[in-house]
C-alpha cells in the first residue's frame, strides 16, 4: 500500500531532504511553494496569486492541480496540460463531505484523506505541518525567499497582519477541522488515527505525532 505525504510549509522542513519523499510506494501533495523542493504528484492551493507566480509551471510538473477558485484568477490553470480540478470537483469524485477550508494545509490533509478512502492507501504523514508561533521573519516558512507579494514583507507583518496572529488563527482553523473531520469519520472511510506529523514540537494538538527517524529508514 501507499502513504501520503503532505508537504506543508513550516520552518522544520529547512534542510530537509526531499529525495526521501521519492518512491512508487510514496504519493506527495504539495502545499504552495513547496512543489519548488518535491516532485509532487498533487498540488494545491487557495491564494490566487500563489498561481500567479508560476504561470504555466505547474502544469509542467505533470502534477494533478487542486484549487479553491476566485474570480480575480485569471488565467486559470490549463486544463489541456495536466489534470485539474476546483476543490468541489476533487472532493466530489470521492463523495466526502464538504469543508470550507481555513487554509492550503487543511486543504491538503483533506486531499490526503481522500485518496485514504482508496484502499491501496495507507499512512497519512504531514510534513512542516508546525502551527508554532515565532519572533523571526526569518522563521516564516522554509521557502520563504519565493513569496513575492507585500503580505510577506517584514514590516507589512509587523504593521498590518502579524506572522503571529497568522498562526493562531491557523490553530484556531484546524482544532474546528478537525472536529469536523472527527464528527464525520463514522460516515466515511478514512482514518484519522493515522494521520502523523512528523514534527514532534508542532503546535497543532490535534495531530498524533511521529518520529521521522521511523518513517525515513
Amino acid at each position: 500500500m501507499k502513504d501520503v505525504y503532505v508537504v506543508a510549509g513550516g520552518p522544520s522542513l529547512k534542510g530537509f531532504d526531499f529525495s526521501k519523499l521519492e518512491g512508487e510506494d510514496k504519493t506527495c501533495i504539495a502545499v504552495n511553494h513547496s512543489f519548488l523542493f518535491c516532485k509532487p504528484d498533487y498540488i494545491c492551493w487557495m491564494d490566487d496569486d500563489f498561481y500567479k507566480q508560476y504561470p504555466g509551471k505547474l502544469e509542467d510538473t505533470g502534477a494533478t492541480l487542486v484549487y479553491r477558485p476566485q474570480e480575480k484568477l485569471s488565467p486559470k490553470p490549463d486544463k489541456n496540460k495536466t489534470k485539474v480540478f476546483t476543490v468541489e470537483e476533487f472532493i466530489r469524485d470521492y463523495n466526502m463531505p464538504y469543508d470550507t477550508f481555513a487554509f492550503s494545509g487543511t486543504l491538503g490533509i483533506y486531499m490526503a484523506l481522500c485518496l485514504q478512502t482508496l484502499k491501496k492507501y495507507n499512512n497519512i504523514y504531514l510534513l512542516g505541518m508546525d502551527g508554532n508561533t515565532t519572533e523571526k521573519f526569518e522563521d516564516l516558512h522554509f521557502h520563504r525567499q519565493h513569496y513575492k507579494d507585500n503580505m510577506f514583507d517584514p514590516n507589512y507583518l509587523e504593521n498590518e497582519f502579524p506572522y503571529n496572529r497568522i498562526v493562531m488563527q491557523q490553530r484556531n482553523a484546524m482544532t474546528s477541522f478537525w472536529k469536523f473531520l472527527q464528527r464525520e469519520q463514522s460516515k466515511y472511510k478514512y482514518n484519522l488515527n493515522k494521520v502523523y506529523n512528523l514534527n514532534l514540537e508542532t503546535g497543532y494538538k490535534e495531530h498524533n505525532k511521529l518520529n521521522p527517524n521511523k518513517v525515513f529508514l
